[in-house]
């Protein structure tokens, strides 16, 4: 697992990890950064989300994946994402496309309900198929939002959004 943070350490731009460079990556946008990623005794430290997109992608028949995020403000809980104003780094438009770029083509978008009534899921999701890319989503919410990965089962189909 390789991380890419800002040098405040308050962002994640993106997140990746390769574990069979013969087949292609999967990028993933979903709605913020935990603390995934973060050395810890030096070791990157995965959290539930990102080990719940290994499974996904390696059942998807790839053989790596990047996370990246519309909202790239570090914090466990949307809940302090909201209390900080939904900041977004001045980089995270580029490194979004970057984590694109990365992939085969497919973005799965995940940001689930937490993107509801929120511009920016919005306009990244617009960026992302101007820039050529495919967004896709594992089911979507009642109001069509992409569901998050995390409590949806490994035998949920991929979606055209």
């Amino acid at each position: 697992m390789e991380a890419v943070f800002s040098p405040c350490g308050r962002f994640r731009h993106l997140l990746w990890d390769v574990w069979d460079p013969s087949k292609p990556m999967l990028a993933w946008c979903l709605f913020n950064p935990s603390q995934a990623g973060k050395l810890v005794d030096g070791k990157r430290v995965p959290d539930p989300t990102w080990t719940k997109g290994v499974g996904f992608s390696q059942r998807l028949g790839y053989g790596g994946m990047v996370f990246c995020n519309p909202y790239d403000f570090i914090s466990t809980e949307p809940k302090g994402l909201k209390a900080a104003g939904y900041p977004v780094s001045p980089e995270n438009d580029r490194y979004i496309l970057q984590a694109c770029g990365m992939g085969d083509g497919k973005v799965i978008c995940a940001w689930g309900a937490m993107g509801r009534g929120l511009s920016r899921p919005v306009e990244v999701l617009a960026m992302i198929r101007r820039a050529g890319f495919k967004p896709m989503a594992l089911g979507f919410t009642a109001d069509r939002l992409p569901r998050h990965p995390l409590m949806l089962p490994y035998d949920t189909p991929l979606e055209a959004m």
